[in-house]
This record gives C-alpha cells, sequence and structure tokens, in this order.
C-alpha cells in the first residue's frame, strides 16, 4: 500500500523546511560528534570494504561522522539544498553526495556496502509499509555478508493528546519553530509552524506533511524476514535506534 497525498515529502522539503532544516536540528559538530559515539560505542567501524550508504543524509551529520571514522560515503537525499550544504562540509573526506530517492539508488546500485544507514527519521518519510519492506529487503540484498543495517527513527504509534501534539523544535531572537501533529489511521500530519521577525512584527508561514506510524516491533520483523538479525535496540531521546548484522 502506497499512501497518496497532495503534499509529498519531497514538496515539502524542496518549498519550505530545506531553507531553516539545518537551523532547526541545532549545532551541527556538536551532534555529529554524538552520532560518532553511538558507531563507536556499537563497533560500527570500517572492517570490510570500508563502503557505507548514508540514505536520506540531510545536510550530513552521519556521513560526515562515518567519514570521519574511516568509511567511504555515498551520502544520498532528494533535497539540493541540503546535499550544497553538505558538499560545503566534506572537505578532505571521503563523501559523494548522490541526488537520488533512496529506494531507486538501492535498486540501481551495482556496489555492496559494508554499513547502510537510514537515520534521523528517513523511515517515516517513505510512502506507506510496503516502501519500508522495499528498503529493508534491499538493504539486506545491498550489504556485504558480516555488514550492518542502521535505522533510526520515531516511532508514532501511540497518538499524543490536547496540548502535547504541539511540538517546540527551536527558537532563538528572530525564529520560533513549533511543530503540530495531527493523527490519522497510518500517518501523522506533520505541521511545520515558523514564526519569523519582520522589524517589530512576526510572520507566520505553515506547511505540512506526512509521516508514517510504523511500529517499531513490526520493523524487527522484516529484519528476520530478509535475514538480517537485530544486534541493539535503544531509544535515544525518543529517538529509537535499531542496529542489525547480515
Amino acid at each position: 500500500m502506497v499512501l497518496g497525498f497532495e503534499m509529498t515529502v519531497k514538496d515539502h522539503y524542496d518549498r519550505y523546511l530545506g531553507n531553516f532544516y539545518s537551523w532547526t536540528v541545532g549545532d551541527f559538530t556538536e551532534i555529529q560528534l554524538m552520532q560518532e559515539k553511538f558507531f563507536l560505542e556499537n563497533e560500527i567501524t570500517p572492517g570490510i570494504s570500508g563502503l557505507a550508504f548514508d540514505l536520506g543524509c540531510g545536510h550530513g551529520i552521519n556521513s560526515i561522522a562515518l567519514a570521519n571514522l574511516g568509511f567511504s560515503v555515498r551520502a544520498i537525499d532528494f533535497n539540493l539544498q541540503l546535499l550544497d550544504e553538505l558538499k560545503a562540509r566534506t572537505e578532505h573526506r571521503k563523501i559523494d553526495a548522490i541526488d537520488a530517492h533512496l529506494l531507486e539508488y538501492l535498486y540501481a546500485v551495482r556496489a555492496k556496502a559494508e554499513l547502510i544507514v537510514c537515520m534521523g527519521d528517513t523511515l517515516t518519510h517513505l510512502s506507506g509499509p510496503d516502501q519500508v519492506e522495499e528498503l529493508i529487503a534491499l538493504s539486506a540484498q545491498k550489504l556485504e555478508r558480516g555488514g550492518k543495517l542502521v535505522i533510526s527513527y520515531r516511532e508514532l504509534v501511540n497518538e499524543l493528546t490536547n496540548e502535547k501534539r504541539f511540538i517546540p523544535v527551536n527558537s532563538d531572537e528572530n525564529r520560533i519553530h513549533t511543530c503540530y501533529l495531527e493523527y490519522l489511521p497510518g500517518y501523522v500530519k506533520v505541521f511545520d509552524i515558523l514564526l519569523e521577525r519582520e522589524g517589530v512584527k512576526w510572520k507566520q508561514t505553515v506547511s505540512w506533511y506526512p509521516k508514517l506510524r510504523i511500529a517499531v516491533s513490526r520493523v524487527i520483523s522484516l529484519f528476520e524476514k530478509h535475514g538480517l538479525s537485530l544486534v541493539k535496540k535503544e531509544v535515544i531521546s525518543g529517538m529509537t535506534y535499531l542496529v542489525a548484522y547480515k
């Protein structure tokens, strides 16, 4: 099943969120170092080919972290603005920034990777539960034996109510970003509400995009179905991290 929407995730990023996404995330270096620490603690370092695919790389937090650890990274995303931000940070690192939808890339690529990561809620950006299975099945096929798949996402199965649906994301003296969540069968409408100071007044803009509601237990069962073994499950700041081994 593929869910059909008048506003796609790509539309939302291209027209709206891509313009201020990196600001919403916070300090790049601080978060990148946290990701490096997670990879090291889970023994995610080059040991076979050293090739890593970063699916939905955004502006490159995980790509930079993995390259710092010695991986040769192929960073895949469909938003050119975020890819340009990654390229500006690449410097001497072995990172190839690729403009593509992550599933289309996995279908087309011939090389096999030691590591595939799909992190930071990218999984919930897929168009339906069938695409989640496609992602896991293709990742299993494209991994070298002994390689790992790392997924992180926020499980949206349990519905927040009333004022808890309003999520403060980031703010400074000139911007305030809040998310509002509307729960529907199979997905959540995520409304990004941005207030920006214009002189003495504030201007509000709003856009929304869909995020899948998919249980962590379902993702783990798909690992088993496609020949991957779960080696780590951890919740960090509300985000579930899953590490699977081929």
